[in-house]
């Protein structure tokens, strides 16, 4: 059996696990592996005394070694301002930072910090997908693992986790009042109905627990307006009476306020990359046609901190264009052809997407795609002697995909 290497203590016991179920012999290196997994893994011991075990064992955990000091400020800020009393404590917070720069692990951290400080549930709102919805809830999952409910006594917290795998709609008194308790649910008005109904009729102790909303991609959905025409009106001589149109909330940001204001103590943090439409909200309190609306303009901005080896819109927009610079190879113009091509329906290019000239540009991106791909996996696999190795796959790969024989790619 080929070694391979495994990214987690829970990957390397399932293999041993299977191997144990058909009999076969667990080879030594996944043993070792497992040792050592055993060792980089281990959840530290947290102190008896402390006052925030989940948020000390967040930090002692960091995946990438020592956490740093500016998250750490940014983290203990950010949950600061989110607890502070005073007339606008009910208004948003928002968590800004680049695409990809950390914001998910970030706004976990902050979830942590807060039930140290005697939050109750977190509500995770995400976009309306299902497969980013199950994606959230497995990171959540993963990245809370080490409060699991189990049978130390010096367990300090345990989290429980819902969304799609493990639905939030069985969720029962004892769960909610012997845990923290974490609630994935997609902005999508099926979902959000279902979630008030859990908070206002099938577990109305919710509505006294003390909860964050952590609204991600905050500027999606959760805060539209819209027109509604009025009913159309008459004068005596039977001419229709001028009128203009109502404005009201969306059904889903008229959800989510729903959801705010039955809960007695409820923070909301936003967290997104581009904040502008946030920012651009009215101050405070909104009357639409008599009826008032909680503040959406955040009161307060957090600013994720990037890592010294982060690559986004600098690199790609900026140093690309400098021909001295390697993220100058980031960036190909595509010719107009191929956006005049992409940008209607033709059936020719059905049978010929890959040999033909015209996509060039569309092709050559996929195929730098999937090879950066190819390398990366190759990278964690082995270490030396893989640069020769890419660079024929490379060749032939691009060979026999601009010449359309897709049948006999090369094996990686």
């Amino acid at each position: 059996m080929a070694e391979i290497k495994y990214k987690t203590i829970e990957e390397c016991l399932a293999a041993m696990k299977t191997l144990e179920a058909i009999g076969m012999p667990i080879p030594e290196w996944m043993s070792r592996q497992y040792e050592q997994l055993k060792q980089t893994q281990k959840s530290p011991v947290v102190a008896a005394d402390s006052d925030t075990p989940i948020w000390d064992t967040l930090k002692a955990n960091y995946p990438y070694g020592e956490m740093p000091q500016e998250k750490i400020d940014c983290v203990e800020k950010t949950v600061s301002q989110l607890l502070e009393e005073g007339s606008r404590a009910e208004e948003p917070g928002l968590l800004l930072g680049k695409i990809q720069c950390g914001k998910t692990d970030t706004f976990e951290d902050i979830i942590g910090l807060a039930f140290d400080k005697g939050m109750d549930v977190a509500i995770i709102l995400t976009k309306g997908t299902n497969a980013l919805a199950e994606q959230t809830e497995k990171r959540a999952r993963y990245d809370f693992r080490w409060f699991r409910p189990s049978d130390d006594l010096d367990q300090k917290a345990t989290i429980e986790v819902y969304g799609k795998i493990k639905p939030w709609r069985n969720l029962r008194l004892a769960n909610v009042e012997k845990h923290k308790t974490v609630i994935v649910c997609m902005k999508q008005a099926k979902n959000l109905e279902h979630l008030y109904e859990l908070i206002t009729k099938k577990l109305p102790i919710l509505q006294k627990k003390k909860t964050l909303i952590v609204d991600d991609e905050a500027d999606f959905a959760s805060r539209n307006y819209k027109s509604v025409k009025l009913e159309a009106l008459k004068d005596e001589n039977g001419q229709p009476i001028t009128q203009t149109a109502e404005t009201t909330m969306a059904k889903i940001s008229q959800q989510i306020d729903d959801i705010r204001n039955k809960i007695e103590f409820c923070r909301y943090l936003q967290v997104t990359a581009t904040p502008y439409c946030l920012y651009l909200q009215p101050k405070g309190e909104l009357n639409l046609n008599g009826k008032w609306v909680k503040p959406f303009r955040p009161r307060f901005t957090s600013i994720v901190p990037t890592h010294a080896a982060y690559i986004g819109g600098e690199q790609y927009y900026v140093e690309s264009q400098n021909s001295d610079s390697m993220y100058y190879h980031l960036f190909h113009q595509i010719d107009q052809k191929c956006t005049d091509v992409l940008g209607h329906e033709d059936k020719r290019y059905l049978n010929n997407t890959v040999s033909s000239g015209n996509i060039y540009g569309l092709t050559y991106a996929l195929v730098s795609f999937f090879m950066a791909t190819a390398i990366r996996r190759i990278q964690e696999r082995e270490k030396d002697g893989i640069i020769i190795a890419v660079r024929s796959f490379m060749w032939r790969l691009t060979r026999k995909t601009m010449t359309g024989n897709i049948a006999s790619l090369p094996d990686l």
